[in-house]
């Protein structure tokens, strides 16, 4: 039976999951999406990853990807207007870099490949599954 502490860690892990989750365009740091928890970063981190799999930064970059594309499969905006409303606003560049480094192609060829496979259809390929 895991300790107390362990239990703790895990719990305030899912706790900045679940942050993270609700709200995946929040640029709030780190530090303060874990100001109310007593537990050393450290542990976060890595009681964090052992439940994701993932480093609590990478899960951001990955689930904000992930709501650029479905703002890009609505329609309603440009990619440079995604990419600013992803927090990219000074450097949009970055965010092709980063979607391309999440899923492999740049947000021109994922709206392409997904707008053609979602005609008729509402479930883009929102997984990232080309760099798991």
């Amino acid at each position: 039976m895991p300790s107390k502490h362990t239990d703790a860690t895990y719990a305030a892990a899912q706790s900045v999951k679940t942050l993270i989750d609700s709200n995946p365009l929040g640029r709030e740091s780190i530090t303060l999406l874990t100001m109310d928890i007593a537990i050393g970063r450290n542990q976060l981190q890595a009681a964090f990853k052992k439940i994701t799999g993932r480093t609590i930064k990478r899960y951001r970059l990955e689930a904000r990807m992930r709501a650029a594309c479905e703002l890009l499969i609505a329609g309603h905006m440009d990619i440079r207007m995604v990419a600013q409303k992803c927090g990219y606003r000074k450097q949009p560049k970055n965010f092709y870099r980063d979607f391309k480094d999440v899923y492999s192609v740049t947000p021109e060829e994922w709206v392409r490949k997904n707008i053609q496979s979602c005609a008729g259809k509402r479930n883009p390929d929102l997984s990232n599954d080309a760099k798991n």
